[in-house]
């Protein structure tokens, strides 16, 4: 390979042309290099691909077994075709037209390399599909940063699909070495559009799983992300805009999963694991850092977001808040303002709630005890007013708080609004384990109500 490598660089026009002729060790020299020449794109490099992700030559999806052999080629053609999305946006733009072109054989193909449902391992080779996962992955990602395809790509019959079955085998994808993101996950984000229940519902049929499996499976992999040593900002980065996607709806199922998955507790432990190495310059942290405080502000001023505000702060939202207060100055004044509204408005607003003003004080005293620096830093910061101000109401919410006697509270109902009982004594009502306010009578009547 080393020497197709250098006979590349010395005549790139005679290795397109063996490349075209179907030479496997040339076409996959070009996968891998083209990109480096700088006039590849007028020696034709593209066209080999397209050549060889030809409708016309495509085998049906569900056509007799074919020798693998005849993937070769095509693979290798997504692979070089996914090296587009390093190229400036203008050019990839310009490439709309012959994109859009092929478009209908680089689907075809892609039907045919990848199983028609998430098969075994002992009906699918491994080795298949862990190559056939990322070749589609990394090309139709890349394809998709040109606007025009983008919506060819979305209108296209079972393209969601198997982008969705896709992003469920990420986690068994065999990663090179230079790929530093999750592609799966990238690919499917950048196709879904949030607010379309048709399509969030075509995402779970095609899982073949249900809403509280997908939101378990997207959960896992933010913390898995946020976890990692040393922590893994694109897998932070693309983990979460997807989970965004996938929740924005309130009138389908999925956003309530995610709620009991308790994407809120992983959002935040991410937001602290991804601000938390104040030294790190990485532009990926002031992007994720946006993004999930975008994502807990926008759940967390939900109606029933009382619910949540708890388990955010007991997850480290104060400490969060106050790495991102360190980094203010990397992001826009509308960003900024977002950051700051979680402690000025969000958090605020529900210290009226023992649960909370209990949650905000052990958070406090967390951020001042074991983050005395970072502490001193984020009241030298643009959020000082903010910090101020929900310091002096905390304060005060706590005193109010400590002296309120508890035996003197009137008696409250279950929750449940379908429970039948009487109205009984605080004292036997059980908490919710999840959001610590709400009460119920009984496990049966919480199950009831989450329902």
């Amino acid at each position: 390979m080393e020497v197709m490598e250098q006979y590349f660089r010395k005549n790139p026009q005679k290795t397109i042309a063996s490349a075209r002729n179907g030479s496997l060790p040339a076409c996959a020299v070009l996968a891998n290099l083209w990109q480096v020449i700088p006039d590849a794109i007028s020696l034709g490099v593209l066209d080999v691909f397209f050549c060889h992700l030809s409708e016309s030559k495509a085998p049906l999806p569900t056509a007799a077994e074919v020798d693998d052999s005849v993937f070769a080629l095509p693979t290798f053609s997504l692979l070089g075709l996914s090296r587009i999305a390093s190229l400036p946006s203008e050019k990839v733009l310009a490439l709309g037209d012959r994109i859009m072109e092929a478009w209908p054989g680089i689907f075809k193909w892609c039907s045919s390399l990848y199983p028609p449902s998430i098969s075994p391992p002992s009906v699918v080779g491994d080795k298949k599909r862990d190559s056939a996962t990322r070749a589609i992955s990394f090309c139709w990602f890349s394809i998709a940063q040109n606007p025009r395809v983008l919506e060819s790509m979305r209108t296209t019959p079972g393209a969601i699909e198997l982008a969705t079955r896709l992003w469920v085998r990420e986690d068994t994808m065999k990663v090179p070495s230079e790929v530093i993101f999750p592609a799966p996950s990238a690919l499917l984000d950048v196709l879904l559009i949030p607010q379309q229940s048709k399509m969030l519902s075509q995402i779970v049929q095609a899982s073949e799983a249900s809403p509280s499996h997908i939101a378990k499976l997207a959960v896992a992999r933010l913390t898995a992300a946020s976890t990692a040593t040393p922590v893994d900002l694109y897998g932070i980065k693309y983990h979460t805009n997807l989970i965004f996607g996938l929740t924005c709806n309130p009138d389908h199922p999925l956003q309530g999963a995610f709620f009991k998955a308790k994407v809120i507790i992983a959002m935040t432990k991410s937001l602290v694991a991804a601000t938390k190495d104040v030294d790190n310059k990485d532009p990926l942290i002031a992007f994720s850092m946006v993004r999930l405080c975008a994502y807990l502000k926008t759940f967390l001023e939900a109606t029933d977001g009382f619910r949540f505000i708890s388990q955010s702060l007991n997850a480290g939202l104060l400490v969060g808040l106050a790495y991102c207060g360190t980094r203010l100055s990397d992001v826009t004044t509308e960003e900024r303002e977002v950051i700051i509204s979680l402690i000025s408005s969000v958090a605020s607003r529900y210290l009226v709630y023992h649960s909370v003003i209990r949650a905000a004080k052990t958070s406090m005293h967390t951020v001042k005890m074991a983050h005395l620096t970072l502490y001193t830093k984020v009241f030298d910061s643009v959020s000082r007013g903010a910090w101020e101000s929900f310091q002096a109401l905390l304060e005060d919410r706590v005193e109010i708080s400590d002296g309120f006697d508890e035996s003197e509270k009137p008696d409250q109902g279950c929750a449940n609004s379908e429970c039948t009982g009487r109205r009984v004594p605080r004292g036997s009502l059980m908490k919710c384990a999840g959001c610590q306010t709400v009460l119920y009578c009984s496990k049966t009547c919480q199950i009831s109500d989450w329902k």
